[in-house]
C-alpha cells in the first residue's frame, strides 16, 4: 500500500499534478481530509476478515486504505480512468484484498456475480441518490450500505411518512432499509471545499414493506403517482399501468376501492396508503 497523506491538500495536489490528472467537476470529485472522521466512518461499516465489502467512488483511496487495515475484501467500483490507474498501479498494486472494476458504477454493478456484506462510498454530489435509487429499482440490496452524500439528501432519506410530504426519494429508500444519519461533515472538511455540508447515512436492511410478487408493480405505480407533483392521484393513475389496462373505468374502481377521492396528491400518502393502492391495482393488472 503506498504511503499519502490525505489530510494534506498540498500532498493531494502533488499526486494529481505527478499523475497528470485532475480534480473533475463532471464526477463530483472531492476529497475528504481529516482522518479522525475517515476513521469514524470506516468504523461505521463494521468490517472484519470475513467480510465482502464493496466500494463506489474510492477516488486516491482515503477510505478504502482504512478498510483494507481490517483485513476486508474490498472491491473498489471507480469511473475516473486516472483515478483508476493510480489505484490500481501505485496505490494499491501489492494489496492482495484490493480488486478494481473500472466504469460506471451504475452499469458495472449490477454485472456482478455476488452481492456484498456492504456497500460503502462518497457518492457524488450530481448522481449520489441516482445511484441509491437505481439500486433499490433493481433489488440490489446489500445487507448494510453506507454512504456520504449531501446532508439535504440524507434529510430526505430520514424523514418520516407523516410529515407534510413524503417524497418518491424517501419512500423508495426507506421501502427495504432503516436509514439514519450517523454524522454530519462540514464542508470546510473537503478539498476543494464544496457549497454545502455533507452527512453519513446508514441503511440496515429490514424486512421489505412489499411482497416479492407486489414488488414491480409498487415501484412502477409509485414512479406515475409522483411523475407529476401538481397533478391529482386520478389524472396520475390514469397515465399509468392502470389507465394504460383499464381506461378510465379501472381508474374509478381502483380509487373506489382504496377509499380515495382523486384528489390527493401522492406526496401526502403515507406507506399504509401506497401499499393500499398497490394491492388493489395487483387485483386487476
Amino acid at each position: 500500500m503506498w504511503q499519502i497523506n490525505y489530510e494534506s491538500p498540498k500532498d493531494i495536489t502533488m499526486v494529481l499534478e505527478a499523475n497528470g490528472l485532475n480534480m473533475s467537476k463532471k464526477f463530483g470529485q472531492n476529497f475528504l481530509l481529516p482522518l479522525s472522521i475517515r476513521s469514524q466512518i470506516v468504523s461505521l461499516l463494521g468490517l472484519n476478515d470475513s467480510t465482502n465489502a464493496w466500494e463506489v467512488g474510492p477516488g486516491f483511496g482515503s477510505l478504502t486504505s482504512l478498510a483494507l487495515e481490517k483485513g476486508s475484501k474490498l472491491k473498489a467500483f471507480e469511473i475516473d480512468r486516472g483515478f483508476c490507474e493510480v489505484l490500481k498501479n501505485k496505490a494499491f498494486a501489492d494489496e492482495p484484498n484490493f480488486s478494481l472494476v473500472e466504469g460506471d458504477a451504475l452499469q458495472t454493478l449490477f454485472k456482478q456475480k455476488e452481492t456484498p456484506d456492504i456497500l460503502f462510498g462518497n457518492l457524488p454530489y450530481n448522481v449520489g441518490s441516482q445511484i441509491i435509487t437505481t439500486l433499490v429499482e433493481k433489488s440490489f440490496l446489500p445487507p448494510k450500505m453506507v454512504f456520504m452524500l449531501q446532508r439535504e439528501v440524507i434529510d430526505r432519506m430520514i424523514t418520516a411518512p407523516e410529515k407534510s410530504e413524503f417524497p418518491l426519494f424517501s419512500v423508495l429508500t426507506q421501502l427495504d432499509y432503516k436509514n439514519q444519519m450517523a454524522m454530519v461533515i462540514k464542508k470546510s472538511c473537503f478539498y476543494p471545499e464544496p457549497l454545502i455540508d455533507s452527512a453519513i447515512v446508514v441503511m440496515t436492511r429490514k424486512e421489505s414493506m412489499i411482497p416479492d410478487s407486489n414488488r414491480q408493480v409498487f415501484l412502477s405505480l409509485v414512479k406515475d403517482l409522483y411523475a407529476h407533483r401538481r397533478k391529482n392521484v386520478r389524472n396520475n393513475l390514469a397515465s399509468s399501468i392502470v389507465g394504460k389496462v383499464g381506461g378510465k373505468t379501472m381508474v374509478e374502481q381502483v380509487l373506489q376501492e382504496a377509499k380515495l377521492t382523486g384528489m390527493e396528491r401522492a406526496e401526502k400518502f403515507d406507506f399504509a396508503q401506497l401499499l393500499l393502492l398497490t394491492r388493489v391495482v395487483c387485483q386487476y393488472i
